[in-house]
Protein backbone atom coordinates (compact mmCIF):
# COMPACT_ATOMS: atom_id res chain seq x y z
CA UNK A 1 0.00 0.00 0.00
CA UNK A 2 1.06 3.66 -0.66
CA UNK A 3 1.63 5.69 2.20
CA UNK A 4 -1.03 8.40 2.48
CA UNK A 5 -0.18 11.20 4.93
CA UNK A 6 -3.11 13.23 6.63
CA UNK A 7 -2.16 17.00 6.15
CA UNK A 8 -5.51 18.47 7.60
CA UNK A 9 -8.20 18.50 10.40
CA UNK A 10 -11.16 18.95 7.95
CA UNK A 11 -13.98 16.28 7.22
CA UNK A 12 -13.16 16.61 3.69
CA UNK A 13 -10.53 17.96 1.27
CA UNK A 14 -7.27 17.14 -0.06
CA UNK A 15 -4.84 15.78 2.60
CA UNK A 16 -8.06 14.80 4.71
CA UNK A 17 -8.87 11.59 6.24
CA UNK A 18 -11.77 11.08 4.71
CA UNK A 19 -10.20 11.49 1.03
CA UNK A 20 -7.82 8.55 2.01
CA UNK A 21 -10.45 6.27 3.77
CA UNK A 22 -13.26 6.70 0.97
CA UNK A 23 -10.65 6.47 -2.26
CA UNK A 24 -10.64 3.25 -3.45
CA UNK A 25 -6.93 2.67 -3.34
CA UNK A 26 -4.97 0.45 -1.13
CA UNK A 27 -3.87 3.63 1.80
CA UNK A 28 -1.53 3.22 4.78
CA UNK A 29 -2.66 6.38 6.38
CA UNK A 30 -0.39 8.62 8.48
CA UNK A 31 -0.74 11.94 10.30
CA UNK A 32 1.13 14.79 9.92
CA UNK A 33 -1.47 16.49 12.19
CA UNK A 34 -2.84 15.84 15.63
CA UNK A 35 -5.99 16.83 17.59
CA UNK A 36 -9.78 16.37 16.41
CA UNK A 37 -11.48 14.92 13.26
CA UNK A 38 -14.84 16.08 13.25
CA UNK A 39 -17.14 14.20 10.81
CA UNK A 40 -20.20 15.57 9.60
CA UNK A 41 -21.59 12.61 7.88
CA UNK A 42 -20.49 8.54 8.38
CA UNK A 43 -17.09 8.17 7.03
CA UNK A 44 -17.28 4.59 4.69
CA UNK A 45 -13.80 3.03 4.61
CA UNK A 46 -13.04 1.55 1.44
CA UNK A 47 -10.95 -1.93 1.85
CA UNK A 48 -7.36 -2.28 1.87
CA UNK A 49 -6.63 0.54 4.66
CA UNK A 50 -4.33 0.77 7.70
CA UNK A 51 -4.81 3.72 9.79
CA UNK A 52 -1.74 4.23 12.12
CA UNK A 53 -2.33 6.70 14.79
CA UNK A 54 1.04 6.03 16.10
CA UNK A 55 2.96 8.95 17.41
CA UNK A 56 -0.33 11.31 17.33
CA UNK A 57 -3.13 12.54 19.70
CA UNK A 58 -5.92 11.74 17.13
CA UNK A 59 -9.46 11.49 18.08
CA UNK A 60 -12.13 11.41 15.00
CA UNK A 61 -15.64 12.48 16.43
CA UNK A 62 -18.52 10.61 14.42
CA UNK A 63 -18.82 7.30 12.90
CA UNK A 64 -16.81 5.09 10.53
CA UNK A 65 -18.68 2.60 8.20
CA UNK A 66 -17.54 -0.74 7.30
CA UNK A 67 -19.84 -1.81 4.84
CA UNK A 68 -19.23 -5.13 3.15
CA UNK A 69 -15.03 -4.14 3.04
CA UNK A 70 -12.09 -5.92 3.75
CA UNK A 71 -8.65 -5.58 5.14
CA UNK A 72 -9.22 -2.93 7.69
CA UNK A 73 -6.83 -2.06 10.55
CA UNK A 74 -7.28 0.84 12.94
CA UNK A 75 -4.17 1.65 15.00
CA UNK A 76 -4.27 3.94 17.93
CA UNK A 77 -6.75 6.39 17.79
CA UNK A 78 -9.31 7.70 20.16
CA UNK A 79 -12.74 7.27 18.77
CA UNK A 80 -16.28 8.81 19.96
CA UNK A 81 -19.36 9.36 18.70
CA UNK A 82 -22.30 10.85 20.89
CA UNK A 83 -24.98 10.08 18.69
CA UNK A 84 -24.44 6.14 18.91
CA UNK A 85 -21.31 3.47 17.80
CA UNK A 86 -18.31 5.18 16.93
CA UNK A 87 -17.82 2.03 14.32
CA UNK A 88 -20.36 0.70 12.19
CA UNK A 89 -19.66 -2.70 10.79
CA UNK A 90 -22.41 -3.57 8.59
CA UNK A 91 -22.68 -6.81 5.18
CA UNK A 92 -24.27 -10.15 4.61
CA UNK A 93 -22.79 -13.10 6.18
CA UNK A 94 -23.59 -16.50 6.95
CA UNK A 95 -22.88 -19.82 8.60
CA UNK A 96 -18.87 -19.42 7.89
CA UNK A 97 -16.43 -16.54 8.32
CA UNK A 98 -15.73 -16.90 4.49
CA UNK A 99 -19.76 -15.65 3.95
CA UNK A 100 -18.98 -12.45 5.30
CA UNK A 101 -18.74 -9.84 3.11
CA UNK A 102 -16.89 -7.01 5.76
CA UNK A 103 -14.40 -9.08 7.66
CA UNK A 104 -10.29 -8.76 7.81
CA UNK A 105 -11.10 -6.19 10.38
CA UNK A 106 -7.91 -5.31 13.48
CA UNK A 107 -8.66 -2.24 15.94
CA UNK A 108 -5.84 -1.90 18.19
Amino acid sequence: ARVYRVTTRSDAGAGSLRAALESSEPYWVKFDVQGTIRLSRPLRIASNKTVDGRGKAVTIVGSLRIDGTRNIILNDLRLQNPDGDAIQIRGPGGASPSDFTARDLWFH
